[in-house]
């Protein structure tokens, strides 16, 4: 069944999420300023009784193509394999994001 609804929202605002990351250690604290530098929005939250760090990343994929407001891959049939193996639930993670943004809400981008 076809889901995809080609918005491109997949491709132009990532989100990755780091398990088990402790902002407070040393290495915490240099990982995010190293996203950071690197133009990424970085915050430390809680998942259940993990740490995660999400990380918004700066750009849209280089191989997001837009045609009058449809969007498609430009190696769509060579993609990584991180984008095949992607299943499209826009709903689910867009409420999961909204859910953690509201359990963190100083979500601005933290910078060291």
């Amino acid at each position: 069944m076809e889901i995809c609804k080609r918005c491109g929202n997949c491709c132009k605002n990532a989100y990755l999420s780091m398990d088990n990351f402790i902002y407070e250690s040393k290495e915490g604290r240099a990982m995010s300023t190293w996203l950071n530098n690197y133009g990424c929005e970085t915050s430390p939250m809680k998942k259940g009784d993990r740490n995660v760090l999400l990380v918004k990343l700066p750009n849209k994929c280089q191989h997001l193509n837009e045609n009058n407001g449809c969007f498609s891959c430009n190696i769509y049939e060579q993609r990584p394999l991180m984008c095949k193996n992607y299943k499209c639930q826009d709903y689910i993670a867009k409420e999961e994001i909204e859910k953690m943004l509201k359990e963190n809400p100083n979500f601005v981008g933290v910078k060291c």
